[in-house]
């Protein structure tokens, strides 16, 4: 089958900020080194004494957690990468909120100046998914605001500082301050699609290349929600791992574990790569999404799911006769894991493989980026 260069996506660069990994090579040498990158939260990302907010009990005690464990990145990106001269250098990014400043590193790690060289800014657009839960920053900026409120009409009133106003802690502006910093004038936004926000964002990345919209589109995700939030809210839904611990398909598999970073992808219709002369990582043919009504947050509806796998392949125009590796969502959550695993029985049911596929998760290394999760499995 020939396919029409102008209807196939080339991924012509990616950036990372994740744990562990701020490059191609570091992330692969996690995987392939069988590393994890779980470990214990301390006070710098509960913004207290974690041992305060820990509590094993079943079920679970309210504004309590039962497992102290994650995979953030916590490391703040030195501002160093912009360099001396960008067009960020009129903004106060000191302040800035952490999501976006991983966003940006991971964006401009990508988005180098000789793949968008000759292209007109008005068709380079930037599409990020990025759930939009509390982060540290705006936690900080609840509680200043509440401190001032709760204490107004004591007797003795203690000082409370203003909550700070940067305009940069608000973290659905990540795309735009992307678009800025490349000098990008096409379309720049955000999407948030829960855990599938980066692969709506990949589908209307490549709408605008195939439309013609576009000639290159920064897409990908990013997630640095405020630790104790995401630990005190999947302990609530019993979807975090008590033992610590991802392990997507395995017996052993007791729930997610939370993890933060950013990893941007650029794209590229692949006849205009290849005229760019740009080196080509990865094709991507289609992105099938959809939303079936009947399952939930935790636990999808295998039909519903199974449809989508389909509707993929039809987009592409590809059977799954030659697949060899399913990078699957595996979270780790017992009945999420099953609920993947029946979709794919039900979509591969009667199809004549070549071989057994490999079905596997980044999740079990790096834990679940949330809104990045889709982006992450790019590799």
């Amino acid at each position: 089958m020939t396919d029409d260069p102008r209807k196939v996506a080339a991924i012509v660069a990616l950036g990372l900020a994740i744990p562990g990994a701020d490059d191609e090579e570091a992330f692969w040498s996690i995987l392939t080194n069988g590393q994890t990158l779980f470990r214990p939260a301390t006070t710098a990302d509960f913004g207290a004494d974690p041992e305060e907010f820990y509590d094993p009990a079943e079920p679970p005690a309210l504004d309590k957690a039962y497992s102290l464990s994650g995979a953030w990145k916590s490391e703040r990106p030195d501002l160093a990468f912009l360099g001396e001269t960008n067009l960020l250098s009129s903004f106060d990014l000191n302040e800035a909120d952490d999501s976006l400043l991983f966003w940006l590193a991971a964006g401009l790690k990508a988005a180098q100046p000789n793949y968008l060289a000759g292209h007109d800014p008005t068709q380079i657009g930037v599409i990020a998914g990025h759930v939009i839960l509390p982060t540290t920053t705006q936690s900080e900026a609840a509680v200043a605001l509440y401190g001032r409120e709760a204490t107004r009409a004591w007797e003795f009133n203690p000082f409370h500082p203003p909550p700070k106003t940067n305009p940069f802690r608000a973290v659905g502006y990540s795309a735009r301050l992307l678009a800025h910093a490349l000098g990008a004038k096409g379309p720049a936004f955000t999407v948030d699609a829960a855990c599938a926000s980066s692969l709506y964002a990949a589908r209307l990345a490549l709408d605008g290349l195939f439309s013609g919209q576009l000639t290159v589109a920064i897409t990908g995700g990013l997630a640095k929600a405020d630790p104790l939030f995401t630990q005190l809210g999947f302990s609530q839904l019993r979807a975090l791992s008590r033992s610590g611990v991802a392990r997507p398909f395995d017996q052993r598999a007791d729930g997610l574990v939370v993890g933060s970073g950013a990893v941007a992808l650029v794209l590229k219709t692949l006849d205009r790569a290849k005229r760019d002369g740009d080196p080509i990582l990865a094709l991507l043919l289609s992105v099938g999404l959809g939303n079936d009504r009947t399952g939930n947050l935790l636990a999808p509806d295998p039909k519903g799911q199974a449809k989508v796998m389909a509707e993929a392949f039809r987009l592409a125009k590809r059977t799954p006769l030659a697949l060899g590796l399913i990078e699957a969502h595996g979270t780790s959550t017992v009945v999420g894991d099953q609920a993947e695993v029946a979709a794919l029985k039900q979509f591969l049911k009667g199809q004549d493989l070549e071989r057994p596929p490999v079905l596997g998760s980044v999740k079990g290394n790096v834990g679940h980026l949330l809104s990045a999760a889709g982006a992450q499995t790019v590799r």
